[in-house]
């Protein structure tokens, strides 16, 4: 990162040895926790999340090409950019089995 970013002399940069064990996390309206990891899918694709319930137990991993951000309904919102550039949000519906 040192390499890559160059900051004027007077910025100090400092580095982490370690990151968090998750990147983001969001809630959905039934107390359902989706936990983003670092972990990706073997094409590198998409991201492994870690859903749990309200109780805080761990019941399926995920892989989501997607950041949600907003989860209601049974519903998952997104935002999301065409290839020219244009954002939108995105509303996907969501079966649990």
């Amino acid at each position: 990162m040192r390499k890559v970013v160059r900051l004027p002399s007077h910025i100090q940069l400092i580095v982490p040895k370690h990151h968090t064990a998750f990147q983001r996390f969001t809630v959905d309206d039934e107390n359902r926790i989706f936990v983003q990891t670092w972990e990706k899918t073997k094409d590198g694709k998409a991201f492994i999340y870690d859903v749990f319930d309200s109780e805080g137990i761990c019941f399926v991993k995920i892989p989501l090409e997607i950041t949600p951000r907003v989860w209601k309904n049974n519903k998952l919102y997104t935002i999301e950019e065409d290839e020219d550039g244009y954002q939108s949000v995105v509303r996907y519906k969501v079966t649990w089995h």
